[in-house]
């Protein structure tokens, strides 16, 4: 597994995974009560994690610390960087809590025929709601997940879900959502509603 980004809280998520891989989940509890203090603002913490590490599911310390030597971060990605990782991935999580005016990363990673599994708010949730509606239910479902208590466990169930599929289902799902990031967020895509907006069409186009 591959974590993209960067940031100030890039120290404490390596502090927790360091934590897991020990198994100390007493020190992975501190890091989740201490919050947003590591990245240097007032220390509030982190309520989902928090719960999640309060009662975490039987096992879970022996799993975590297995899985741990499997994590990489791999920092910035420029957007060439982005188009070579993708299109080898499974499925891509956006679990960012901050508001999107749009869900850019889903719609990277349905273009490359990854599934991309997005907290349930702003922008994101309008790409997933996009990308749902052009697969099956049960695999429509899973590129999405609420932002509330509960939210760790919902991710993992979308990724097991998703992995559990047939290796034909998941090509269809794939074909799918290249297909549906290509008719609505290509440039062609993006162009069509442009004209459709400033003739006043934009609700007679499918699917826009």
């Amino acid at each position: 597994m591959e974590i993209a980004g960067f940031g100030e809280y890039e120290g404490a998520l390596r502090d927790l995974l360091a934590a897991l891989e020990r198994g100390d989940l007493e020190r992975a509890r501190e890091i989740a009560a201490a919050g947003w203090g590591l990245e240097g603002g007032a220390e509030k913490p982190l309520p989902i994690l928090s719960a999640f590490l309060a009662d975490p599911p039987a096992g879970y310390a022996d799993a975590a610390r297995g899985a741990a030597g499997s994590v990489e971060f791999v920092g910035r990605l420029e957007h060439d960087e982005v188009a070579r990782l993708l299109p080898g991935a499974e499925a891509l999580v956006m679990p960012s809590t901050f508001p999107e005016a749009f869900g850019m990363v889903a719609a990277e990673a349905a273009a490359c025929g990854a599934l991309p599994v997005s907290a349930g708010h702003s922008g994101m949730l309008e790409v997933s709601r996009q990308l749902a509606a052009a697969l099956p239910p049960e695999i429509g479902r899973l590129t999405s997940f609420p932002v509330e208590t509960g939210a760790i466990e919902a991710i993992a169930a979308r990724l097991d879900g998703w992995l559990s599929l047939s290796d034909e289902q998941r090509e269809g799902a794939r074909e799918a959502l290249v297909e549906t990031a290509r008719r609505l967020w290509s440039w062609e895509g993006v162009a069509r509603g442009v004209i459709a907006a400033a003739r006043g069409e934009l609700d007679r186009l499918p699917d826009a």
